[in-house]
């Protein structure tokens, strides 16, 4: 199961389910060049020392260098149930430095 909420050039972030665990996560992914990956980094890491009940729980990142993949790359898709198709939602990918790619707790509600 995959949702897209956010697309763009540099962001993405999907709603997908664990194939071992069954259980929903958010998946976020931030390009960016290599003089941005400090700033990038820091989101990781803040998250990553958040412990509240109202900040949703951080889970694991990756980087893969080379490549964006727009689309979530084959070993996300592998990992967390998700089949890509031909359709709009797959973007072609493009030479780039980075991709951050986030795991997060997915939380149905909004703050409104």
């Amino acid at each position: 199961m995959r949702t897209r909420y956010v697309t763009g050039r540099e962001r993405g972030l999907w709603q997908c389910r664990g194939m071992l665990d069954r259980k929903e996560y958010a998946i976020k992914q931030i390009h960016f060049l290599g003089t941005g990956r400090d700033a990038v980094l820091k989101e990781v890491e803040i998250l990553c020392s958040m412990h509240h009940e109202n900040i949703v729980r951080y889970f694991q990142s990756w980087i893969r260098d080379g490549i964006q993949e727009l689309a979530l790359p084959r070993s996300v898709s592998d990992a967390f149930g998700v089949s890509e198709d031909d359709s709009e939602e797959s973007i072609a990918s493009e030479l780039a430095d980075s991709t951050l790619y986030i795991a997060m707790e997915y939380c149905p509600m909004t703050l409104n």
